[in-house]
């Protein structure tokens, strides 16, 4: 059975974000990125990266019943960041954590704007990225003393489904 677009996009952004690494040019070196969102007292290594997509919605041309390549769905993906301060154990403050979390965040923006360049005009991949004008960085927000996350929520755009959503 052939990969539904919603896993092929899940697996394309783990392998873009995935792309995160000192070696490419960005500030941190994360851990494999997981393909689902994980509460933070479940994640052993950081930095990692999570991608998580969320609910997605079905659009019809106005005026237009459905019909076969006129489908649009959006979708909503947020990608997640978690990050320790490398202090863990000695008294900091609150601020020593959060500014740990500075680095992660430039490259998780890094990494989206190059995304961008590839899938803003062009729809080869039969998707791109629909708000692009307000993209939602989150963070640094600390959960527990040492540690915290960084996130980026945006919507992508399938675009020229048929009714079975290939």
């Amino acid at each position: 059975m052939a990969a539904s677009r919603r896993e092929l996009l899940r697996d394309q952004l783990a392998r873009l974000f995935g792309e995160i690494s000192v070696d490419n040019g960005y500030r941190t070196d994360p851990f494999p990125v997981r393909k689902t969102m994980l509460p933070q007292d479940q994640i052993a290594n950081h930095p990692t990266i999570c991608v998580g997509l969320g609910p997605e919605w079905l659009s019809f041309p106005e005026g237009d019943m459905p019909r076969a390549n006129l489908l649009t769905t959006y979708i909503n993906v947020e990608v997640r960041g978690y990050y320790a301060d490398e202090m863990e154990g000695v008294d900091e403050d609150i601020w020593a954590a959060e500014t740990a979390g500075e680095p992660l965040l430039h490259d998780l923006k890094k990494c989206w704007a190059a995304l961008l360049t590839t899938n803003i005009n062009s729809s080869a991949e039969g998707w791109i990225v629909s708000n692009v004008e307000n993209p939602e960085f989150v963070g640094p927000v600390t959960l527990a003393k040492n540690r915290g996350y960084v996130s980026l929520r945006f919507v992508v755009k399938f675009i020229r489904q048929s009714s079975t959503f290939s």
